[in-house]
């Protein structure tokens, strides 16, 4: 199943289940949405794509999403990097061709590059960028963005 947004309010409940097919959420341009996964909540910027496959596992297809996790664990690939964190808050940016930034907004984070046997934690505030392959300090442009995400307003809740 695929919904995407344009520019509306909308609020959808349905219930996730091991034998459900993936869920596939999108934005456009304008777009903007709130996704609720088994208690973990996904702020969708414009022009994203977001599947959900089980509560716990999520691909970002493109774009950017802030993800504020419930526990038990959650991970949320890129093209490029597995991301995983147990109630932690983490903005994702994934871009073409093959970039993925990832910044910690509090709790940890634990970031695995494609391709790497090596995973690199983050604390609040820090950042990596697999284009560059080390954990920085993450930017104050960075952190704005990963905030603009809040301003999201459509809804989708999808139960465990």
């Amino acid at each position: 199943m695929k919904i995407s947004f344009a520019s509306f309010a909308v609020l959808l409940m349905f219930t996730l289940s091991a034998c459900s097919p993936a869920v596939t959420v999108g934005t456009e341009r304008d777009g903007r949405t709130r996704v609720i996964v088994g208690g973990s909540t996904f702020i969708l910027s414009p022009e994203s794509e977001l599947t959900a496959i089980t509560p716990q596992a999520l691909t970002l297809r493109y774009g950017r999403v802030r993800a504020r996790a419930s526990p038990p664990d959650l991970e949320i690939r890129t093209a490029n990097a597995g991301v995983s964190t147990s109630g932690g808050d983490v903005y994702i940016e994934a871009t073409v061709p093959m970039k993925t930034l990832v910044v910690c907004l509090s709790g940890k984070v634990h970031v695995k590059p494609a391709g790497s046997s090596a995973v690199v934690a983050l604390a609040a505030t820090e950042a990596l960028d697999t284009g560059v392959g080390q954990k920085r300090s993450a930017t104050a442009d960075e952190l704005k963005r990963a905030a603009q995400g809040e301003a999201a307003s459509p809804e989708i809740r999808r139960s465990p």
